[in-house]
């Protein structure tokens, strides 16, 4: 059987529901590094970027707030996406002195990576690994 040629070339967006978009604009920007590339008052949405290759973060004020969670799985997979980071232990101490809520640094089962969580200010969880 031939394989299919993809039609996709890359992650354009990813959205995060939030309860305050101010708060949470300014918590991306105070602890991640995300700066504004856009915002939309009367829709509350704005969307935030990382680094040049990395596809916008969109947040997005909800009506009725639930944290974003992962059904669970026999993987033990517990998050939608992950951030990549040069320096993993620089950035678990970074993000530890400015009180954000984050786990302890863990190996992948086959020791290919080191990754922990974070949770922003409405409790989403974010995944941190090292590339």
């Amino acid at each position: 059987m031939e394989a299919s040629k993809c039609l996709f070339r890359g992650v354009a967006a990813v959205f995060m529901p939030v309860r305050d978009l101010e708060k949470s604009i300014e918590w991306y920007s105070k602890n991640l590094g995300f700066t504004l590339r856009f915002k939309h008052a009367e829709y509350k949405a704005a969307g935030m970027r990382g680094g040049s290759s990395m596809p916008t973060l969109g947040l997005v004020q909800v009506h009725e707030y639930k944290p974003v969670e992962f059904p669970k799985n026999d993987f033990g997979c517990d998050i939608f996406f992950n951030y990549i980071v040069e320096d993993i232990d620089q950035v678990h101490t970074d993000l530890t002195q400015k009180g954000v809520e984050v786990s302890e640094i863990h190996s992948s089962l086959d020791s290919s990576f080191r990754y922990f969580s974070a949770r922003d200010l409405d409790g989403n969880l974010i995944s941190i690994v090292n590339g």
